[in-house]
């Protein structure tokens, strides 16, 4: 795993993600957000392409939940991006990069 610019910043650095963090966030989605996971059945109704991309070790948002969600949007495309978590944008900047616009051109 390449973590390269990530890395070099030593000052003021983001504070790692615990799972009591993860927890609170989650339970705050549910105070604000819809309880009732039977409406997850409302995202079988969304008909425009959709790529969910995540990371394979998140601990903000299970990977498990990305592949739930991809298998209830109808021809949703699904990457998880190996050895990463929530930031999974920045450790693969140029590859999830290319897989939208590949994505966004098909």
């Amino acid at each position: 795993m390449d973590l390269g610019r990530f890395m070099q910043r030593g000052v003021e650095r983001d504070q790692p993600s615990s799972l009591a963090a993860r927890d609170a966030q989650y339970d705050a989605v549910l105070d604000w957000g819809i309880p009732d996971h039977g409406k997850l059945q409302r995202l079988t109704a969304i008909q425009q392409p959709t790529f969910v991309i995540q990371g394979d070790d998140d601990l903000m948002l299970p990977t498990r939940l990305s592949h739930l969600m991809a298998g209830l949007i109808p021809n949703a495309r699904i990457k998880i991006y190996p050895d990463s978590a929530h930031a999974f944008l920045f450790q693969y900047p140029v590859e999830v990069a290319g897989d939208v616009n590949a994505f966004l051109s098909a």
